[in-house]
């Protein structure tokens, strides 16, 4: 699955080029998310907000960081603003609704979540919002799914409402998967359906769903456009069904063509089963922003706190990497700091330690706590190291900032090794090498 916005929300960029604001309790979640952007807001571990519906402002980003990141209790309300994104977040026991897209609100993406157990429906658009896209979220353990147009009378929906939903995974869940008034077209496209009892797909009044290359499984009723109110319009086309009851395509009215409007390749509809099941959900897609973070509380209690609760890496790491490498590191340069944890196994096991952490606070601490370690102040890009200068890299509690094709890669000697790892365990290990090109 693409981890870029497809669709009628392609074009949103969320809180792209503005603060990055990390958040850990209630109060800075609701205060960050409710400012004016733009800025990219992160989660870290499970939240339990005030129960009801809590505003976001437009161009915003709300990731969640990790597998464990989690909205609980409450719900976030997207209503009269634009360019939102919300990502990688678990959501369960909202009082009302997970998320609600509502009051023409536009340019939306919410993308690779976990939804689940809310009083009332999980992702709801309705009243004007439109060009939004909806994908790669894991749905379970809930009645009403994903409503779209709120009400058969409601007709300023007309040439609003404009959804695409793909690669979700409806995991036994009853119905609303979705159920569609107005918005024409909506595209439903590349979604896993398994054992959805009530309906999949509902189009009603003045609505026209395209339902392409899904996988059906174990759902009596995929889809009509006869259910609980006037019909409207649905088109079926290159789906799988396995043990699933007639699908009910036709209805009222045309459909329009959403490729009029952007362009998509869908993948085939027998590979949709496998491709949702590996990628939908939470702690599929890595955290991409820059930093430095702005984290709430106050500052000299979070360093404090920070670093007397995080782990430290196995005191054997220097061991391990001196046998791999086959004699002691003469540079590590150690990336995303901290306070220093990371840094502290490596004293006297290595010609040159390096320390790079761009937050002051975290710095004061790793300064205080460790001053053998050289300090550099910077994000990792912009060292002002030589190419090829150091033979381990280490990107410790840190690894979503951090990959194979990361520009900081450059500073690693032929045969270096860039360490990856969380806690107290090694996630991977990456050995560089160089051909000649030329």
């Amino acid at each position: 699955m693409s981890d870029q916005v497809r669709g009628f929300g392609a074009g949103t960029t969320g809180g792209a080029g503005g603060p990055v604001i990390e958040v850990s309790t209630a109060s800075g979640l609701l205060a960050a998310i409710r400012g004016a952007g733009p800025r990219i807001v992160l989660v870290n571990g499970p939240i339990a907000v005030p129960p009801g519906m809590h505003k976001v402002g437009s161009d915003t980003t709300v990731q969640g960081v990790g597998a464990d990141a989690a909205i609980l209790g409450g719900g976030l309300s997207l209503s009269t603003v634009h360019n939102v994104i919300i990502q990688n977040l678990r959501f369960a026991g909202a009082s009302i609704k997970a998320i609600d897209i509502t009051r023409g609100t536009h340019h939306v993406w919410i993308d690779h979540n976990e939804l689940s157990t809310a009083d009332d429906g999980l992702v709801d658009i309705k009243r004007g919002a439109s060009l939004v896209t909806v994908s790669g979220n894991h749905l379970h353990d809930h009645r009403k799914s994903m409503l779209l147009g709120h009400d058969d009378l409601h007709t300023e929906d007309i040439g609003r409402l404009r959804v695409t939903y793909h690669h979700n995974f409806f995991d036994g869940t009853r119905q609303r998967h979705p159920r569609a008034r107005f918005g024409n077209p909506v595209h439903v496209v590349n979604n896993y359906y398994l054992d959805c009892s009530d309906i999949g797909i509902a189009a009603q009044t003045g609505s026209g769903v395209l339902v392409e290359a899904n996988y059906f499984e174990g759902v009596d009723r995929p889809m009509s456009t006869e259910y609980a109110g006037p019909p409207g319009a649905l088109v079926e086309r290159d789906n799988v069904y396995v043990d699933c009851g007639r699908p009910e395509p036709g209805g009222v009215g045309t459909v329009d063509d959403p490729y009029r409007y952007y362009s998509f390749t869908p993948d085939p509809a027998s590979a949709v089963k496998d491709l949702v099941l590996d990628g939908a959900g939470v702690g599929r897609v890595p955290v991409r922003v820059e930093r430095p973070v702005v984290r709430t509380g106050r500052p000299e209690n979070y360093a404090r706190r920070y670093h007397r609760t995080h782990p430290r890496p196995p005191a054997d790491l220097p061991d391990r990497v001196t046998e791999s490498l086959g004699r002691v590191p003469r540079h590590v340069i150690d990336l995303g700091a901290g306070t220093g944890l990371s840094t502290s196994v490596w004293r006297g096991r290595a010609g040159r330690v390096t320390a790079v952490e761009p937050d002051a606070r975290l710095r004061a601490v790793l300064s205080r706590e460790y001053p053998w370690a050289e300090l550099r102040g910077c994000r990792a890009e912009d060292l002002d190291l030589p190419d090829g200068c150091a033979d381990v890299l280490v990107a410790w509690d840190a690894a979503e900032w951090f990959t194979p094709e990361h520009p900081v890669l450059r500073l690693l000697c032929p045969g270096g090794l860039l360490i990856v790892g969380k806690g107290t365990e090694v996630i991977d290990v990456v050995r560089v090498s160089y051909s000649r090109v030329t």
